[in-house]
């Protein structure tokens, strides 16, 4: 799944593999908080 979501990135822009890994590892971290928020709002955390 992350290759070819690094994959994607790196086709779309001029990033390297290096920077299309951070901005996946950032957008991944994105999504956990916003889904944790989702789930503390529905008192499941």
């Amino acid at each position: 799944m992350r290759h070819i979501f690094v994959e994607a990135i790196s086709s779309k822009s001029a990033l390297s593999e290096k920077e299309a890994d951070r901005v996946a590892i950032e957008l991944g971290n994105k999504i956990k908080e916003d889904r944790l928020k989702e789930l503390k709002a529905m008192g499941l955390v």
